[in-house]
């Protein structure tokens, strides 16, 4: 489920009102039947830093949701690997992607994003569950199924 929100009034005002309640109603929908919700920093967005979505997880009453961390997010959203924050530790999901503008997103290692740099700070802060390649540029999307997630395995597996 994927739920955009966009501001419609001043951001401090905005970030602590309207986002709580749809993430809050959001969270309860899917409660009961075992899903979770990932909340992630975009920088064109008004949940535009990791910072501003802790704050946003922190007033919610969502015990199901939780940070999505993507490596060109995290660092496009002006995050650094130097850990000044803790995001809440339940239900944080990792991606490890990199992507080349404006459309493509290259694999781990195939840009110039410090992909073991935001692995080493994840993992610093406590964090060991699954990561995930979110990966699509033509080249890719040409590759029979088998050999891209063979591609996808080797280029991810060199940062752990």
């Amino acid at each position: 489920m994927i739920i955009s929100v966009r501001a419609t009034s001043p951001a401090a005002r905005w970030i602590s009102t309207v986002p709580r309640h749809v993430l809050e109603s959001a969270a309860g929908a899917v409660a009961d039947i075992g899903l979770r919700i990932a909340v992630e920093a975009f920088a064109w967005s008004a949940i535009n830093s990791v910072p501003t979505t802790s704050a946003l997880l922190a007033r919610a009453n969502a015990s199901n949701a939780g940070h999505l961390l993507d490596v060109w997010h995290f660092y496009n959203t002006g995050s650094t690997t130097r850990i000044d924050h803790r995001p809440r530790r339940r239900n944080r999901r990792r991606c490890a992607t990199q992507r080349r503008p404006p459309r493509a997103r290259l694999l781990p290692g195939g840009g110039d994003l410090d992909v073991r740099g935001f692995v080493t700070a994840v993992k610093s802060i406590g964090y060991d569950g699954p990561f995930s390649i979110e990966s699509s540029y033509p080249e890719f999307r040409e590759l029979d199924i088998a050999e891209a997630a063979a591609l996808a395995f080797d280029a991810t597996m060199k940062f752990f």
